[in-house]
């Protein structure tokens, strides 16, 4: 009789755990993304590329989740509850010779408001929602307040927005005809402080994702030697590369990555007072 009662609390305990693991496989879901390629060039094809990532650093956030780590390699999987908002920014670590340096914006994706995957053009969105879960450390905001708000919010027509903005933008570049201004789109000239104070008090309007003050110039001809120039928005470069020119702000410093070897500060505020300033790459350093 004994055995018997024993064996029954097993089953019974058995059955309990795998009810528990299973309703739990419920409420989890596994994330697989592949974290993006660089997609340079060169402006002198016989030039060989000697950047590379050395590796990420990975920022995840949610209700209750705040992790940051380095990452490897190219492909990152990760566990979340299902259909709660989460925003994962991933930052390229590069590596020249032996040092390592960070330059160009992060890649970055929002769930379950887009596409399961790890982009470029994602970016800026994710860093908006990794800034709004940061907020409480000034607001004092709960947890449950941001949950609810960033829950709300709609993700899916804010990353829209943007794309159809670059999408434009190419549009204007490659029409000829077309007399409007023709500068790429970058999320990441837009005023972030504005946007966040907008979203704070819970208004969006898609002007807000307008940048201001932004032009396309030619490369000054300080830079016309240079065998390679990037900017800091991946998605740029192809532009930079084809039109040998680049979207600048007026009255900010732009910032280019000029022959994988120093950084050119460009500052403008008219076509005719654009100056190039040549500083060393920033070194990496593990905190």
């Amino acid at each position: 009789m004994e055995i018997i009662k024993i064996f029954i609390q097993f089953l019974c305990l058995f059955f309990f755990t795998s009810c528990q693991s299973y309703f739990d496989s419920l409420k989890t879901e596994e994330l697989e993304f592949s974290l993006p390629s660089l997609g340079l060039y060169h402006f002198d094809s016989t030039q060989e590329e000697n950047l590379e990532i050395s590796k990420w650093k990975v920022e995840i956030y949610s209700k209750g989740v705040s992790k940051e780590f380095l990452w490897d390699s190219n492909i990152i999987t990760i566990q979340c509850e299902k259909n709660k908002p989460l925003c994962v920014v991933a930052t390229p670590i590069l590596k020249k010779a032996e040092n390592e340096f960070t330059f160009f914006k992060p890649a970055g994706t929002i769930y379950p408001y887009t596409e399961n995957s790890l982009t470029w053009e994602k970016g800026f969105s994710a860093t908006v929602m990794k800034l709004l879960w940061n907020s409480k450390k000034e607001t004092y905001l709960s947890d449950d307040y941001l949950y609810n708000f960033i829950s709300r919010f709609n993700w899916k027509k804010f990353q829209d927005t943007i794309d159809e903005k670059k999408a434009s933008s190419i549009l204007k570049i490659n029409n000829q005809e077309e007399t409007d201004l023709k500068v790429f789109y970058n999320p990441w000239q837009i005023d972030l402080q504005e946007l966040l104070d907008d979203l704070s008090f819970a208004e969006f309007k898609t002007s807000l994702l307008n940048p201001k003050g932004v032009y396309n110039i030619e490369l000054p001809k300080n830079l016309k030697s240079a065998k390679s120039i990037y900017s800091s928005y991946v998605p740029e470069n192809d532009f930079i590369a084809k039109n040998k020119s680049v979207t600048v702000q007026k009255n900010e410093l732009n910032t280019l990555l000029i022959d994988n070897n120093h950084l050119g500060i460009l500052s403008f505020d008219s076509i005719k007072n654009v100056s190039v300033t040549r500083v060393s790459l920033p070194i990496f350093l593990e905190e």
